[in-house]
């Protein structure tokens, strides 16, 4: 057969394979530096009084422990752009407090680097987990899905940015819904969203007493927790 029939024959395959779309891998991060790597985290709870009447509220909180050996009393920043001290995190987010010293409190798991999980979990009464089959689907700011194959929807992601000021660099912080895969390393995780931006944050999981399942996760300041019996 000739050479050109057969470059004619194979273009449309070829064509038509060009169009498949093959699933990847969670990307791995850019680096994040060992130092801005929590080496433990614990859970913690923090009362508020809320509403009126005033009602005390119970609020469970993920502290972080450093190489440095300093402990930051929250966990919705950056790893990328901030660091472990009161000069940097302690004084550009918002009421984080920066101590010499490990936390006090449960120990939570940590994930080896690449891990993956299924979850479906949330943080109010209510439940539903169809937020990664549909595109147009609107993603609950209660919500938390993590599937096995790397993919993520979270109704809750605090996001920061540092902005230039009078007095310097500050973070300002924000809740997004995000939708994309994710990548786990110790007790960091980094989402690239569907539309290609990166996010860089810390997690952590928790077991209920005599359970062998992840029970509640933490990510970036907001808690999750496994809302079916």
């Amino acid at each position: 057969m000739p050479t050109l029939l057969i470059q004619k024959c194979l273009a449309p395959i070829i064509f038509f394979m060009s169009l498949i779309v093959v699933p990847v891998a969670a990307e791995v991060p850019r680096s994040i530096h060992q130092a801005n790597k929590p080496v433990l985290a614990v859970t913690r709870l923090e009362k508020s009084w809320q509403g009126f009447p005033a009602v005390l509220v119970h609020k469970a909180k993920m502290d972080l422990y450093f190489r440095n050996g300093n402990t930051v009393r929250c966990s919705n920043w950056d790893p990328t752009q901030l660091s472990p001290t009161p000069a940097s995190v302690g004084r550009r987010i918002k009421g984080c407090k920066v101590y010499r010293g490990q936390p006090q409190g449960k120990r939570l798991q940590w994930f080896k680097r690449g891990a993956t999980i299924d979850v479906a979990f949330g943080n109010i009464g209510a439940v539903g987990n169809n937020w990664i089959a549909s595109s147009t689907s609107r993603i609950s700011g209660s919500n938390l899905r993590m599937t096995k194959s790397g993919w993520i929807a979270i109704g809750k992601f605090r996001t920061t940015s540092l902005r230039s000021g009078a007095n310097g660099a500050f973070a300002r912080s924000k809740l997004k819904a995000i939708k994309g895969r994710y990548f786990l390393d110790g007790h960091t995780i980094t989402i690239r969203s569907n539309r290609g931006e990166m996010f860089y944050g810390f997690i952590g999981a928790q077991s209920n007493t005599g359970s062998n399942r992840i029970d509640h996760i933490y990510i970036n300041g907001t808690h999750f927790w496994n809302r079916r019996k």
